[in-house]
């Protein structure tokens, strides 16, 4: 009876552990995917960055113009979309790693200029003086993926 009872209670406490430990292992994940995400655009790693995508839902690709406080027109992205892309090295490619026209999206990732924490799982960029240049995690299954990336310009 004492070796059941001793069972129980190791079950128990175990359980309770790992139950409120969960928060915390969520959060340091959703970190570690900024951070991972944050290093393939500045090494312009289109596989790993690729890691980051929903394969079971669609991300919404938010784009404000500058100055204004109104998204346009929010784009609901396949992974599909982004892996044909990618391997093409068109379209969302270029959106991520290409200069068109001397502007491109990873001007906000700069070695030694982290993206903010505002929240549980939402980054801004470091120059983003209104909030609009964001990245808002989402977890599917066991990993974090992007939810919503919201970019400025001109």
């Amino acid at each position: 009876m004492n070796r059941l009872l001793s069972a129980v209670v190791v079950v128990v406490l175990t359980w309770a552990l790992l139950y409120q430990a969960a928060p915390a292992r969520a959060a340091q994940g959703v970190d570690a995917a900024m951070q991972g995400f944050f290093e393939a655009m500045i090494n312009k790693d289109s596989s790993a960055l690729l890691a980051f995508f929903p394969q079971q839902s669609n991300f919404k690709l938010i784009p404000y113009v500058i100055g204004s406080n109104n998204p346009e027109k929010i784009g609901n992205i396949a992974y599909s979309k982004v892996k044909n892309d990618f391997s093409n090295k068109k379209g969302l490619y270029g959106f991520f790693f290409e200069k068109p026209n001397g502007w491109t999206y990873n001007v906000e990732f700069r070695r030694g200029e982290p993206w903010k924490k505002r929240s549980s799982n939402v980054f801004t960029a470091p120059e983003s003086s209104m909030g609009h240049t964001y990245l808002k995690w989402k977890q599917e299954g066991d990993r974090w993926v992007i939810d919503e990336l919201a970019y400025v310009h001109p």
